[in-house]
């Protein structure tokens, strides 16, 4: 067919005019909004080559497992979408790599997960894995917190490694996701992946190549460092299908492969670092300790396995008010089975918690309790000591909390002349309301120094308490109706699943 030269013209025309407006769509909607990317051929890189030569490494499997990361164990991710439990069992050390793996225990999947026990800020964050190839399962390198939910992620989504999705999330907002095409299938060998985290954008790297940016909304907070190996629950989750595939358990038990994890922080001149975001002034992460407050070790102060214990009394008739919810009941301390039992209950539209605490004050020393909380959205489990006017001096407390919305973490926290704001959550990498586990605080002259298990964790150095103090053990939930602001500190109570109870076996006491 023959085309007048005019109507040709008018073709070329159209068509020119029409690629200019996509490439303008495209030019608006990526790199000047939130994005950019570098594909085939580009010849504009997005940020400098990241070489493994210059990487920091933290983690090298090479040595076996690190004493500044731990396996979570024995609970289940509360999103809908993680079909499987944590076990520690499916995360191994051989051959100079860790292995993640992905079991079918016949009643349910067990998954592996490893993660830094402190976070980390602004800097390069990179890996070098060689993920899972099947269907529904997710292999995964990434960034997370909780307080509030910020995260930076590098996902294999399993029914097809020759692609991978970045994506984060800031305050919970997500909807950041894109998938890049690798140009190779990422389970067959090892490569390195990575993010730069900065102030006002994050850059992923693919062999040391930056191939995508991202500007828009970046997360704050400072962050675990994270990897796990999962399958996705699409029975309950329909929408999910067409994300990494069905999962079937066809083909189990499968593995992810990690070689070492790095980890480089962002110079702090002009690069808007914050090595401090979540750890209060004056605090210390303290990474890989070894047991030094064995149990064989502790004086017991009170042994519940002989019933109450002389030297201490159960509160009863009164509320604290304010924060508190609940009066407290001498009806709700108990002692039977070898443990004191702490319960939370309701009564005519009332509810009642239990306090158990010593007659007399204690000064510097070792403090511990072997106990077990009550997992409860909006109930707090502690274990403490206080002073304050009731007792004629000044309000110095050290504080042990669980916050009943996630047990997997304890909240560590101290007030000085009623003067607060230390709070630092640490995560335990188990379920604290699953089984009892040690937990204490050594109160000294220019420190306090928190312990889980005999192993110090977290260190203050700023603002000590001073003053002797009664050791104390609660079970309260938050008065979140008149207290809106604390809905995000332990969730949202709402009395249902009540009675329940926190326990405890004993209460320990070294002084110095």
């Amino acid at each position: 067919m023959r085309i007048k030269r005019r109507a040709f013209k008018k073709l070329i025309y159209i068509f020119d005019a029409v690629l200019l407006l996509l490439t303008l769509l495209f030019a608006t909607a990526c790199n000047f909004d939130n994005c950019s990317f570098v594909g085939k051929g580009s010849d504009e890189p997005i940020a400098p080559d990241k070489p493994e030569s210059e990487i920091t490494k933290i983690a090298d499997f090479a040595n076996g497992a690190s004493p500044d990361f731990h396996s979570a164990n024995g609970y289940k991710n509360n999103d809908s979408f993680f079909g499987c439990y944590w076990s520690n069992n499916n995360v191994t050390f051989g051959d100079g790599q860790m292995k993640l793996s992905l079991t079918d225990g016949g009643d349910r999947y067990y998954g592996g997960e490893y993660r830094s026990n402190a976070e980390y800020g602004h800097g390069y964050y990179s890996v070098s894995m060689k993920p899972l190839r099947m269907d529904g399962v997710i292999s995964s390198f990434f960034t997370y917190t909780n307080r509030p939910w910020d995260e930076i992620d590098i996902e294999f989504l399993g029914d097809d490694t020759t692609k991978v999705q970045f994506n984060y999330y800031t305050s919970g907002v997500g909807g950041h996701e894109y998938v890049y095409e690798l140009g190779f299938d990422a389970s067959e060998e090892f490569h390195t992946y990575g993010f730069e985290w900065l102030d006002d954008c994050i850059i992923w790297y693919v062999d040391g190549k930056a191939v995508y940016k991202a500007t828009e909304d970046i997360p704050v907070t400072n962050a675990k460092i994270m990897m796990n190996l999962w399958n996705v629950n699409t029975e309950g989750n329909e929408s999910l299908k067409d994300w990494a595939g069905v999962f079937t358990g066809e083909g189990l038990p499968g593995s992810a492969y990690y070689e070492w994890i790095g980890f480089d922080p962002a110079e702090k001149e002009g690069s808007g670092a914050d090595d401090g975001e979540k750890i209060p002034e004056g605090g210390e992460v303290i990474q890989g300790a070894e047991v030094t407050k064995p149990d064989s070790g502790v004086y017991k102060l009170a042994d519940f396995s002989y019933g109450g214990a002389s030297g201490f009394r159960a509160a009863n008739g009164w509320s604290n008010g304010g924060m508190f919810g609940c009066a407290w009941s001498n009806g709700n301390v108990a002692f039977a089975d070898k443990k004191m039992t702490l319960t939370l209950s309701e009564s005519n539209n009332s509810y009642y918690g239990g306090e158990y605490r010593s007659d007399a004050s204690y000064g510097k020393g070792y403090y511990s309790v072997r106990m077990k909380p009550l997992k409860m959205d909006g109930v707090i489990s502690s274990f403490f000591t206080y002073t304050g006017p009731s007792d004629g001096t000044r309000w110095d407390e050290i504080d042990i909390e669980f916050l009943g919305d996630d047990t997997t973490t304890v909240q560590f926290n101290y007030y000085t002349d009623g003067v607060g704001g230390h709070e630092y959550v640490y995560e335990l990498g188990f379920d604290a309301s699953e089984e009892f586990h040690t937990y204490g605080f050594e109160w000294r002259d220019d420190c306090i120094i928190w312990y889980v298990d005999g192993r110090a964790v977290y260190k203050a150095t700023k603002d000590i308490p001073i003053t002797d103090a009664r050791i104390m053990a609660n079970l309260w939930n938050v008065n979140t109706q008149n207290n809106p602001d604390l809905i995000d500190w332990a969730g949202v109570f709402t009395g249902e699943g009540l009675p329940g109870s926190a326990y405890y076996e004993w209460i320990g006491f070294n002084a110095l």
